[in-house]
Parts: C-alpha cells; sequence; structure tokens
C-alpha cells in the first residue's frame, strides 16, 4: 500500500497522510514528479504506457509518478526511474525545472514538479516496470512538441507544458 502527503495549491503539506486510492478518489492534492530524461542528440525518452493502466493507458508519456510520504520529490523522481525503467540515479543528476503544475483532473490531483535529466541510456538495457511501462522509445524533441500541439492521441502531455520541452530542448 503507497501512501503520500495531502498538500495544498502550494505544494505545502497539510499534515494529513493518505493510501494513494483513497487521496484519488477524494480528489486531494498530492505531490508527484515527472523526469525529462534527454540524451546528447536532444532528444527526449517517453515510456509507453501499459495498456492495464487506468489513465492512458497505451500510450507514450514522460517517466513519473507520485511522491510516497516521507520522500522528498528527487527521492521519488531516482525511485521512479529505477521502478519504471531499471535506471539507477544519482540525486544530484537530477535537476529541478522549478515549474510546478497545479493539475485537478477528476480522481487524479496532484501538484507536479518536473525535473530534468541528461543521460545517454541505451534503451535495449531498460529493465522495464511491465505493469506501468510496456516499452521505451527515444523521440525527438520538436517531433514531441508537434505531437502535443497537434493534439494527436498517442502522446500524453498537455498543451500547456510544450514550454517545457522548449525549455529543455535549449538546456
Amino acid at each position: 500500500m503507497e501512501y503520500v502527503e495531502i498538500v495544498d495549491e502550494n505544494g505545502n503539506c497539510t499534515g494529513q497522510v493518505l493510501d494513494i486510492e483513497k487521496a484519488h478518489e477524494q480528489s486531494l492534492l498530492h505531490p508527484a514528479v515527472i523526469i525529462f530524461i534527454v540524451n546528447d542528440q536532444n532528444q527526449v525518452l517517453l515510456g509507453k504506457r501499459s495498456t492495464a493502466e487506468k489513465i492512458d493507458g497505451g500510450k507514450w508519456g514522460l517517466i513519473g509518478g507520485h511522491v510516497s510520504a516521507g520522500e522528498t520529490k528527487k527521492q521519488a523522481a531516482a525511485r521512479e526511474i529505477k521502478e519504471e525503467i531499471g535506471l539507477e540515479v544519482d540525486e544530484k543528476n537530477l535537476i529541478y525545472l522549478h515549474q510546478k503544475e497545479v493539475n485537478y483532473d477528476q480522481n487524479n490531483a496532484h501538484v507536479i514538479y518536473f525535473y530534468y535529466l541528461k543521460t545517454n541510456l541505451d534503451i535495449t538495457k531498460c529493465k522495464l516496470e511491465l505493469k506501468e511501462i510496456s516499452a521505451v522509445k527515444w523521440f525527438e524533441i520538436d517531433d514531441v512538441i508537434e505531437a502535443i500541439t497537434n493534439k494527436k492521441q498517442d502522446i500524453i502531455a498537455k498543451l500547456d507544458r510544450v514550454f517545457l520541452f522548449k525549455m529543455i530542448k535549449n538546456l
């Protein structure tokens, strides 16, 4: 069972800790992380969500997940990368993009923190958590921006996140 801290819109802890399912059922804000993993060819790594996933199954998206109760955001980012694709990451290599997003989707309320990781990961060596991610692939950042802008259904990303893709393209 995974527990998360409930937060306000500024990301401040309220002192309440709940099972993740209860937090979702009650649409209570809790922290999550999303990681832009980029290689030297300026491509971004996307994972194809398992078709078993309740939300956006079978679609391509960035690596990420919930911040567990008692865990820092950087610890959560490193853990999610390890869990989803099998890559051990030193937290000092995760760069906080100084952006956060408050998201009130139905049964999925999060304060999301975005991180950046530069690596030339050989994706053939990834150990995928098949319950969550069925495949990984390097995508050209401009292609992802175009897919988001044109609302292609196979890429998970909100239009208001395009500026983040443009930001990482220039890092």
